[in-house]
């Protein structure tokens, strides 16, 4: 039987009982449906996350922090020896892993930053410029230079500075208006007779941070700087001021995060980074959503039953039919190729229209949620829906098995009908 006649032959079947055939695939549709969308949510929330943990630092970089036996991940076995404070030389020792590309000192002290009439507690953060800027990218301006009184501001703070409560009415034109100005850095100290002691430090701003989570309200300043703020507060404390509080180390791979923090781990620090998180809660999205795309899939699951008893129907109407065709020659694998196609077929059409109406979903929750959130900085850029084209393609061969799976039986039912008893019952 040629190709061009099998086809013709299963699509008259199919709407040769057109309410019986709609209703059969509506099962299919909704099942189809259920899949697309629950999935289509799973992978927009996956995304929504992931995108919300990158604005909280970058993916290649580890902070290390002093030995901390509640934080540490390795035993204690596997350590040299407990490293209670970061210095110069614990910076050294981290620049000699392997696959580090550089690190980053970092020392941060509280205080207030004040701009004209407004002032607002801040975190000041030193850090060594040259190096962080070569990964790192501006809202405005430039990043200072290590040896310069200059500093970047945060996208909100620098809204704040300039409008006070005021901030939202604040464009971007004034934010980038901000360069060059003077700012004056507020830090506090407790003297010795237990009065609280202020000092202002004025520096320019050179830059403003692009807006993310971990920026907004952050004072990037050289390190050299900060050593000095931190000289004064530390004054006639007997601390050591030249300890750093964190150092970021950047690596040339993500894939090598996992070891390099393995090896700092045993060099007795505690290491950290935004990826082990990542991974765990992708994990963890992904048994969800895995669990969830089950149960839709066994709605279509469902809808094989009702293929099947429409083509086991189909076979007491059409007996005369193929009693005839296998008069005229059809052998048994023709009439199944007839019946498992027109399960396939009423699967696949049911599996396609399914993903056109889940597109249609996914557009009326997007659009839903965008209005939801319109008032919100990212508002317009939320998706909590999306579908990719492996999703398309695993629904739409779902549905095809699900009703070649459906056919099966009747076909070989029937193929198996006796022809002169067929013929003679009509």
């Amino acid at each position: 039987m040629k190709l061009s006649d099998l086809l013709e032959i299963i699509w008259s079947n199919m709407w040769r009982r057109r309410a019986r055939t709609i209703l059969t695939m509506i099962g299919v549709v909704i099942g189809s449906i259920a899949i697309f969308v629950i999935v289509s949510i799973g992978n927009g929330f996956q995304s929504y996350v992931s995108n919300q943990f990158s604005s909280f630092g970058d993916a290649n970089v580890i902070t290390v922090l002093p030995y901390n036996s509640y934080g540490q991940q390795t035993t204690t076995n596997n350590i040299k020896k407990k490293k209670l404070v970061l210095n110069d030389k614990s910076l050294n020792e981290l620049k000699k892993l392997p696959n580090v590309k550089y690190c980053v000192p970092i020392i941060n002290i509280q205080g207030s930053i004040k701009y004209k009439k407004n002032e607002l507690q801040s975190n000041f953060m030193g850090m060594e410029m040259k190096e962080y800027s070569k990964d790192h990218k501006l809202f405005a301006g430039r990043f200072p230079s290590d040896g310069s009184e200059e500093c970047v501001i945060g996208y909100k703070l620098a809204k704040y500075i300039l409008g006070g409560n005021n901030s939202d009415n604040i464009t971007d034109n004034q934010i980038k208006d901000l360069l060059r100005k003077k700012v004056q850095i507020v830090v506090s100290r407790v003297s010795d007779t237990g009065e609280q002691e202020n000092k202002e430090y004025s520096f320019k701003i050179s830059g403003i941070s692009l807006e993310s989570t971990s920026d907004d309200f952050m004072v990037k300043i050289p390190l050299k700087s900060v050593k000095t703020l931190n000289d004064w507060i530390m004054e006639g404390k007997g601390q050591n001021s030249l300890t750093y509080g964190q150092i970021n180390v950047v690596v040339d791979d993500v894939k090598n995060i996992s070891q390099i923090e393995k090896s700092i781990n045993s060099l007795g620090y505690t290491a950290s980074s935004l990826k082990e998180i990542l991974d765990a809660t992708n994990t963890t999205l992904n048994g969800v959503k895995l669990v969830i795309g089950a149960l839709g899939a066994i709605s279509l699951l469902v809808s094989a039953f009702g293929i099947a008893n429409t083509m086991n129907m189909s076979i007491y109407e059409r007996k005369k039919e193929i009693g005839v065709m296998k008069v005229i020659g059809a052998g048994l694998f023709d009439i199944k190729k007839i019946f498992i196609g027109e399960a396939s077929a009423i699967g696949f059409i049911g599996g396609l229209a399914g993903i056109i109406i889940g597109f249609i979903i996914n557009f009326i929750i997007n659009a839903a949620l965008r209005g939801y959130l319109s008032s919100g900085s990212s508002g317009g850029n939320v998706k909590i829906a999306t579908a990719s084209v492996g999703l398309v393609l695993f629904v739409l061969l779902f549905s095809l098995f699900i009703g070649f799976l459906s056919g099966i039986y009747p076909a070989s039912k029937a193929a198996k009908l006796n022809v002169i008893k067929s013929i003679k019952d009509e």
